[in-house]
């Protein structure tokens, strides 16, 4: 699949007079600037935290909403929204592109905790009056102190406030717990040309 990359179509005769399904070389433009802007508005980013290491991790705080950080010193954007020129995360953040988008996330790490019996509660908070738009609750089935693999998956959609503030991903365990080897992957899957709600 690529993009449409014929020049611009004129109609060689213009006919003044409507004719119910004429094809007109205006026509033909509209459908090519219609698909290359698809092209352009959907993507993906994935962005790797190199500082926490299993020899280094982020400790999180039992019963705290703790911010995740993933630095994205590697990163692959070359698939990224070609109509934005400011990346997915940053500065701890996923930052939507405009109101109305819908858009799937990973969030890849390894963790444990200090409790047999530990969980955590994944979130994300957009702020304001909105606050966390997505809550999930994770156990630890290997034990304590034990390696966890976790590959979270949510798919949402961005509202002025989310678009205002960013979205922080917050892990709330219920005991001491390390994380480490933590990479965001965010696709743009969907762009909203006519946003109505308000919030």
């Amino acid at each position: 699949m690529a993009k449409i990359t014929y020049d611009d179509k004129v109609s060689i005769i213009t006919n003044d007079v409507a004719v119910t399904g004429q094809w007109k070389a205006t026509d033909a433009n509209e459908v090519k600037e219609s698909v290359n802007y698809l092209y352009d508005a959907i993507g993906w980013e994935r962005y790797f935290d190199t500082a926490n290491t299993e020899e280094s991790p982020q400790g999180l705080t039992e019963l705290t909403d703790n911010v995740i950080t993933i630095e994205g010193l590697n990163s692959i954007v070359t698939e990224k929204p070609n109509i934005s020129n400011n990346p997915l995360w940053g500065s701890n953040k996923i930052h939507p592109i405009s109101p109305g988008d819908c858009y799937l996330i990973r969030f890849d790490f390894k963790a444990s905790i200090e409790n047999a019996n530990g969980w955590f509660e994944f979130s994300l908070n957009v702020g304001g009056d909105i606050g966390k738009i997505l809550i999930g609750t994770y156990t630890f089935p290997k034990g304590a102190n034990t390696e966890h693999s976790f590959s979270l998956s949510h798919a949402f959609y961005t509202a002025n406030t989310f678009l205002a503030n960013g979205g922080q991903i917050l892990v709330n365990p219920s005991h001491s717990m390390d994380i480490y080897q933590k990479s965001i992957f965010i696709q743009r899957t969907y762009f909203s040309q006519s946003w109505q709600l308000i919030n």
